[in-house]
Parts: structure tokens; sequence; C-alpha cells
């Protein structure tokens, strides 16, 4: 019986302490073998690095249950995506707005049309050539900054 265990321990244990060795040949070419080379310089032992045991498959229910996760993450993904780009195009639209006012207002007062502005009381107050002056250069450099 002890005879018996001590072929199966040696049998276990046998694969597991096995080596590799890594050798230079005289050509310079790097071998990796179980013995070292004949004639090999700066022979060096690396260590047999045991297969880690396959994992089983996953089953038919798990694989299913990874595509749906995916499915869901994918969708999230698009749906994020949809949000994000119906809010850039939001914006778009409104900036385009503000950039058709401004252009209309410059335009306006380029041809010397509505010079005035209404107070509180809704009465109307005229505006000097100073005041146009900078409006007008305000529109150009809003426009210029922030319109094609």
């Amino acid at each position: 019986m002890k005879i018996l265990t001590l072929i199966l321990f040696l049998f276990v244990t046998g694969p597991a302490s096995a080596e590799i060795y890594k050798w230079t040949d005289e050509e310079g070419q790097v071998h990796y073998d179980e013995n070292p080379g004949e004639g090999s310089s700066g022979s060096v032992i690396v260590p047999r690095q045991n297969k880690a045991p396959a994992t089983p498959a996953p089953s038919a229910k798990q694989r299913l249950e990874n595509i749906r996760k995916w499915t869901d993450a994918r969708q999230k993904e698009r749906e994020t995506e949809k949000r994000r780009k119906a809010e850039q195009d939001a914006k778009r639209v409104k900036q385009e707005e503000k950039c058709h006012r401004k252009r209309n207002r410059l335009t306006d007062l380029e041809r010397g049309g509505r010079r005035y502005r209404l107070d509180e009381n809704g009465q109307r107050r005229f505006l000097s050539d100073q005041e146009i002056d900078s409006r007008k250069n305000d529109a150009r450099a809003y426009l210029e900054k922030h319109c094609r």
C-alpha cells in the first residue's frame, strides 16, 4: 500500500516540477527545451508554468444571459448617444436662431431702421449715434465669434 501511494505521489508531483531550459546556441538563436543545449552559453532555468484548469464552457442559459446583458448595455449606450445628439441639435438650432436675430438687428441698424428703444413706460427713446455704433459693433463681434 505504501508503494502504491508513493507511485501515485510521484505521478501527481512529477509533471509539476518539470523545468524548461532557455539557452542560446553559438549562432545567437534562443531555444526553449526540456534539456539544456550542448555547448550553450548562459543557460537559464525557467520553471514550467502549470496550465490552469480549463474552465467549463458556459451553459446555454449563461450564454443567453450574457447576450441579454450585452444587448441591454448596447441599448443603453444607443439611448444615451441619441439623447446627447438631440441635446446638441437643440443647442445648435438655438444658436442658429440667435445668429439670425443678430444678423437682422445689424442689417436693420445699418439700413437706418429702428433707432429707438422702448423705456419702462413704453415710451420711445431714440438712440444716439454712439449707441447705434456700439450696438453695430457688438452685433458684428458676436456674429464673428459665434456665427458662420
